[in-house]
């Protein structure tokens, strides 16, 4: 099974994309089985013009759109090769606790993780879409640091408690 994770700048939002890039996008998704897609916008008009292109073979899952300015109006999507792979029960963000975040400035990550559960025949295991807060100044990379540390931290608690739908993990 081969699988990927892609960071398509603003798709659904920028006007700048000429119709032949779908076409590219679609050519290079369909390399795949299963991708993960971060930064899809509000609308989804570019993912269904992808999809029209990849064909009935294929399949989607979005989650919501994480509001606000750091969340971007951003969401995250998987699209999979229904012939190679398949849902398996699990779609849902992870939030962080008070518990976990009482001694960080971070509260939340700034756009919501979407963790999503695959079987590859007699395999199943779940992805976790991630976009990090962007930037390259040092207060940027510190604060990435920091969202990577919670999550790393909330998904050890979970799993040591039982609380995860699979121990199977792809972080993307």
């Amino acid at each position: 099974m081969l699988v990927a994770s892609w960071n398509l700048k603003e798709f659904g939002h920028t006007t700048q994309r000429l119709d032949e890039t779908y076409f590219y996008i679609a050519e290079i998704i369909s390399a795949f089985d299963l991708v993960a897609i971060q930064e899809v916008k509000s609308t989804l008009n570019d993912l269904n013009i992808l999809m029209r292109l990849l064909g009935d073979n294929w399949g989607y899952l979005v989650n919501d759109i994480t509001e606000g300015v750091d969340g971007n109006s951003e969401r995250s999507a998987y699209l999979f090769n229904k012939k190679r792979v398949e849902l398996a029960g699990l779609a849902g963000e992870i939030v962080l606790w008070e518990d976990l975040t009482k001694n960080s400035s971070v509260k939340q990550l700034k756009r919501t993780p979407y963790i999503t559960g695959f079987q590859a025949g007699w395999k199943s295991f779940a992805m976790i879409n991630l976009h990090l807060h962007p930037g390259e100044e040092e207060v940027d990379i510190l604060y990435r640091r920091t969202e990577v540390d919670l999550l790393i931290q909330a998904l050890q608690l979970k799993l040591s408690r039982g609380r995860l739908w699979n121990e199977n993990l792809i972080l993307v």
